[in-house]
């Protein structure tokens, strides 16, 4: 009996092999940027969101001509990144369709969270923002 118990267990324990998990989700593309900065303004920007292997390259681009660049990693349906360019943060996305809604903060923010929203442009898409000319 005990070893029947015994063989029972070691088959479970062989089916349960571990499965990478993949996702189908590519947030990769040019996006519209939209969002409220610490002083209280609404802005917009460019965002182009790149794929190197396992990681995403995001580079940003405000309408004063700020490039913010980072590197994220994709679990399930959230998109983390860390950035530099004018200052150091980070940023969570939560991809939804077309759309990435997403709340950062910097070290200069004291503490405060903001929220931004990144809509995907349609191919051949082009946007243009305050000072901006061809942006990617």
């Amino acid at each position: 009996m005990k070893r029947s118990a015994l063989l029972v267990v070691v088959a479970v324990l062989a089916s349960m092999s571990p499965v990478a998990v993949q996702t189908s989700l590519d947030p990769s593309g040019a996006y519209r940027c939209d969002g409220v900065s610490p002083d209280g303004k609404n802005y917009q920007g460019a965002v182009h969101i790149a794929r190197n292997g396992d990681t995403y390259v995001v580079k940003w681009l405000t309408p004063r001509g700020v490039a913010n660049v980072g590197v994220g990693l994709l679990s399930r349906n959230t998109l983390s990144v860390g950035y530099v360019g004018a200052t150091a943060g980070v940023v969570v996305y939560h991809l939804d369709g077309n759309r990435l809604t997403g709340e950062w903060t910097d070290i200069e923010s004291s503490g405060f969270v903001y929220k931004e929203t990144l809509t995907k442009l349609a191919d051949g898409e082009k946007i243009s923002i305050p000072r901006g000319g061809p942006l990617f």
